[in-house]
This record gives C-alpha cells, sequence and structure tokens, in this order.
C-alpha cells in the first residue's frame, strides 16, 4: 500500500494563497481603499476648512485693535488692544459671525473686563455650537 503524506494546515494555506493571489490581493487592495476613504471622509466631515482669508484678518473698531485671530472648533479666540493714550471702558463685546454675503449666522456675547489700559491687550474668547463652517466674515459690536 502507498503511504499518502497528510499535508499541515500552512502547507495548504499556502497553497491556496498561491492560487488564488489575484483574488487576495483585490480583496486586500478593496478592504485598504476602503479604510483609507472611511479615514478620509471621517476628517473631510469632522473638520470643515473655513476660508480664514478675510475671516481672521485684523480689524480696528472704535480704536481697539482685533488681531491675532484665531478659530477652531468654533471657539474663537482674539487679542484685543487698545491704541488710545488713555483707558479703553467698556461693558461688553458682540461678535457677529457673517456668511459670505454678510448675513448673519449667529451672535456671541464675550467679556474681557470693564477697561483696557492704555496701550494694553487682553484676550477675548467666545464659543457657540452653532456651525461657523461657512462664516466668512466677523463683526466686532463693542458695547459701552
Amino acid at each position: 500500500m502507498a503511504k499518502v503524506q497528510q499535508k499541515s494546515l500552512v502547507q495548504i494555506i499556502t497553497e491556496k494563497v498561491k492560487n488564488n493571489k489575484k483574488r487576495y490581493l483585490i480583496n486586500c487592495l478593496v478592504i485598504g481603499i476602503l479604510v483609507i476613504g472611511s479615514i478620509l471622509l471621517y476628517n473631510f466631515t469632522t473638520s470643515k476648512a473655513i476660508d480664514t482669508s478675510t475671516l481672521l484678518s485684523d480689524q480696528i473698531v472704535d480704536n481697539l485693535k482685533f488681531m491675532d485671530t484665531k478659530l477652531q472648533n468654533n471657539k474663537l479666540t482674539v487679542v484685543v488692544y487698545n491704541q488710545l493714550e488713555e483707558s479703553y471702558n467698556l461693558k461688553t463685546i458682540d461678535v457677529e459671525f457673517q456668511d459670505e454675503n454678510y448675513n448673519e449666522i449667529t451672535t456671541v456675547r464675550g467679556y474681557i473686563g470693564e477697561s483696557i489700559d492704555n496701550k494694553g491687550m487682553k484676550q477675548l474668547v467666545v464659543s457657540t455650537d452653532v456651525d461657523l463652517s461657512n462664516a466668512s466674515h466677523i463683526k466686532y459690536i463693542i458695547n459701552k
């Protein structure tokens, strides 16, 4: 009687992979594309790009200079600089976010204290739960 050799599990898998090389390669490629596509789609939908060319530009309103503006995750951070030789008194600052046609998206009220010393700076931080991905302009309204 002839002796029959049994193949090991590794040998069987290796032979199947060799015989179906194209199929496994295509499956791996499709899975890779799906994973990369999912990651890109997630990143695109969770952090929409905002055109910052005009949105974050410096502005002067009633001798206060709004500069070093940053907007991230619907949170605005801006440095408010008093250009006057005297103290500047105020109550609050309304930050109006506008679309490309200057239509209001939302307005958020911020507070930096009752005054800014002459040639002094303070940081204004406001945040909102409103989607600002369509924001193109910011208008600062000083409440005295």
